[in-house]
């Protein structure tokens, strides 16, 4: 065993591999500003709207506007929000993520955005890593957290189905009671 400048004890394999270097090299992280996070969440946010601009029919997309109630819009942003605060309400319930609620909503707002954006299911990926980085929650604590909140969901799905599928069908409730007793 030898000993490290900061009194630590390096094991063979681990002093072959750090060999030639120093602890401070390899415990180095790289700190970016505030003005560098800010040019890259700009760019970043340029490139995309860049990309979307591209793929979109303008004239179509003012056509559409002009031709929308500002009431539904607003009508449809409350609903998102009441949607948000609703699932930020289920994963607090869910786990203790150590943060305020807002910081949730926050993360599960950018889980939906990029839920939305990221192809094969990687949103979901995306959320076990924001919940480590900003709640610092376990990868093994956030994937079981999000399986959970799916099960839960394919559960309320199929309750939902079953019920609307009886509705549909004018089955009368008493006579699903009685398959159950």
């Amino acid at each position: 065993m030898v000993v490290s400048p900061t009194n630590r004890k390096i094991s063979p394999l681990e002093d072959s591999f750090t060999s030639g270097r120093s602890d401070s090299f390899i415990n180095t992280k790289v700190k970016m500003s505030n003005s560098a996070k800010i040019f890259f969440c700009t760019l970043i946010a340029v490139v995309l709207c860049a990309v979307v601009w591209r793929y979109l029919n303008t004239a179509e997309f003012v056509e559409v506007m002009k031709n929308t109630s500002l009431s539904w819009l607003a009508v449809s942003g409350l609903l998102f929000l009441v949607y948000q605060w609703l699932r930020t309400l289920r994963f607090s319930l869910l786990a203790d993520t150590g943060g305020s609620g807002w910081q949730l909503f926050n993360t599960l707002c950018l889980h939906s955005f990029l839920n939305s954006t990221l192809p094969a299911g990687l949103g979901e990926a995306a959320l076990v890593y924001l919940l480590k980085k900003l709640h610092g929650l376990p990868y093994p604590s956030g994937a079981a957290l999000l399986l959970a909140a799916r099960f839960i969901d394919l559960g309320l799905f199929c309750l939902l189905f079953f019920l609307v599928g009886f509705e549909i069908c004018n089955v009368d409730m008493v006579f699903v009671l009685d398959l159950f007793p």
